[in-house]
């Protein structure tokens, strides 16, 4: 959430993060205004932020919950991550999601399966709270992940069914 605030200033200044915070109510503005670049948040509180951000900053549409994927992913990986990762497989990748996701969310699982060296896919399952914008979100930093990694994808879709984050990728 440290870089929701971050993109927030650097895009809408100091008065779109007051907008947001005065948009959240109370309990939520007082948390969020000790945000820490490294800290344990819930949840609901992420899923609030993005959608007050999408709502009040933007048109409502997920767009903008979209640019916050990719800003996040740039400030996720360091420019040594972007070199490790260009040594890697996208599928291989893909794969490590489950543990990386487990660092920093208490809930979920992913199962990820590779259908071939070009293709996998991956579900994300027992988000509680679940929101199905975050399937906006997890679209935007997977892909911007594997763009910082010089992937070229033919294709990526993110749906949501039945409280289910489905990813499909595939890649030359």
């Amino acid at each position: 959430m440290h870089h929701m605030r971050s993109f927030v200033h650097q895009e809408f200044g100091n008065d779109g993060w007051r907008s947001v915070l005065e948009a959240v109510g109370p309990a939520d503005a007082t948390e969020l205004g000790g945000l820490l670049p490294v800290g344990w948040y819930s949840l609901a509180l992420q899923h609030r932020l993005l959608r007050t951000i999408d709502d009040t900053l933007g048109t409502g549409d997920a767009a903008l919950v979209t640019r916050i994927g990719h800003y996040e992913a740039q400030q996720d990986l360091t420019v040594v991550h972007r070199l490790f990762l260009r040594m890697a497989n996208p599928g291989f990748v893909l794969q490590q999601v489950g543990r990386y996701w487990g660092r920093f969310y208490k809930c979920g699982t992913w199962d990820v399966q590779r259908q071939s060296s070009k293709q996998a896919s991956g579900q994300l399952r027992d988000v509680d709270p679940f929101d199905p914008l975050m399937a906006d979100y997890l679209h935007a930093y997977i892909r911007e992940m594997w763009t910082l990694m010089g992937v070229r994808m033919k294709r990526t879709q993110c749906q949501v069914r039945d409280r289910v984050i489905h990813f499909e990728a595939s890649w030359q």
